[in-house]
């Protein structure tokens, strides 16, 4: 064969590769996301997400999609599919704004003035910003998109990356398959605010197991970023009588269900603060991460109740009043005010 054309051939290869490689619906359609047509609903039903022996189906620090054990049926499976394929996408779109920003801030001969990114990463609480539930407007989640407007965007360009029911391995896999692009990954100025793992204790993990799924994520982001990492503190919760499908293996001396998920929280709580946080200050520096306590607020001092009703109705999701608590709390870590 000619030289020429082996070599014309080759780059043709390379550029091919290259194109696979960094588009994200290709990320997305990976071996790991099939359809999976032999899993039927009773394999999600029939499937706890920890065992009676406490073994769990994925852990906690390794990145896993969504499976039959963390998913809840086989359409809520293909939700999720379907949600990291549209976060991807507004990642790609902010990416593609923020350039033509510059540009044309370029082109009228002006230094680029642009809020710096604000990067939101977690679950249903996270999700909660956009005002939906796997992508459909969700009666719990009225009023909170608006709060981005008014708190968050007059300071941040804010972006909303979570999904409902995530928990720290699905997040984990977000993050290396698609949502963290050159854009916002390699500005210094970049604020990246992390809430995960409730859903890793309310399927019954371990606290101490739970915790080292956020250090995975918050090493992750550290690893492949510039900017700062905010990590928030698990929220209060309490919806205790979720507590009794838990059982086994999670129950108390006597064989019963626990009654309370703070414990849980709690002792998740204090690994993060004692452990995990330092251990990735050394690693990365103090400046480049900062842990949030913003719970307190959402405590119930009475009995009978772990969490405020006026806050979170229904024990797990902060209202629109619970948002702009967490709105704020954000913006005075971001001040230098986390509470640490």
């Amino acid at each position: 064969m000619n030289p020429k054309l082996q070599i014309v051939i080759g780059l043709g290869v390379v550029a091919i590769a290259c194109h696979l490689w960094f588009e994200p619906s290709y990320w997305k359609s990976g071996p790991n996301l099939l359809e999976h047509d032999d899993w039927d609903d009773s394999l999600f039903r029939g499937t706890k997400f920890c065992d009676e022996s406490g073994k769990c189906g994925e852990r906690s620090d390794k990145a896993s999609p969504r499976t039959y054990y963390s998913s809840r049926s086989k359409k809520e499976y293909k939700e999720w599919i379907e949600m990291t394929d549209i976060l991807s996408g507004s990642a790609v779109k902010y990416e593609s704004r923020r350039h033509n920003q510059r540009r044309e801030f370029r082109r009228m001969g002006s230094v680029p003035n642009l809020h710096p990114p604000l990067i939101l990463l977690g679950d249903s609480i996270t999700e909660s910003w956009l005002g939906t539930r796997m992508g459909q407007l969700v009666d719990r989640a009225t009023g909170i998109s608006h709060l981005v407007n008014e708190y968050l965007e007059p300071h941040y360009d804010p972006l909303v990356l979570g999904i409902s029911g995530d928990q720290t391995q699905h997040l984990l896999y977000r993050l290396q398959n698609g949502e963290l692009i050159p854009e916002y990954a390699h500005d210094k100025e970049a604020v990246f605010v992390v809430l995960i793992g409730t859903n890793n204790i309310g399927e019954g993990v371990l606290p101490k197991q739970a915790a080292m799924g956020v250090k995975a994520v918050v090493e992750h982001l550290l690893k492949h970023t510039k900017g700062h990492v905010m990590l928030m503190k698990v929220l209060p919760r309490g919806d205790s009588e979720k507590l009794k499908k838990l059982c086994k293996p999670r129950c108390d001396a006597e064989g019963n269900p626990f009654k309370s998920f703070l414990p849980s929280i709690e002792g998740m709580n204090t690994v993060i603060e004692k452990t995990v946080v330092p251990k990735l200050k050394r690693k990365f520096g103090k400046k480049r991460l900062s842990l949030m306590d913003c719970g307190k607020k959402f405590l119930e001092t009475g009995e009978g109740r772990d969490t405020k009703n006026g806050l979170m109705p229904d024990g797990l999701h902060p209202n629109a009043e619970g948002h702009t608590i967490l709105a704020q709390c954000i913006l005075d870590c971001a001040a230098g005010q986390c509470g640490e």
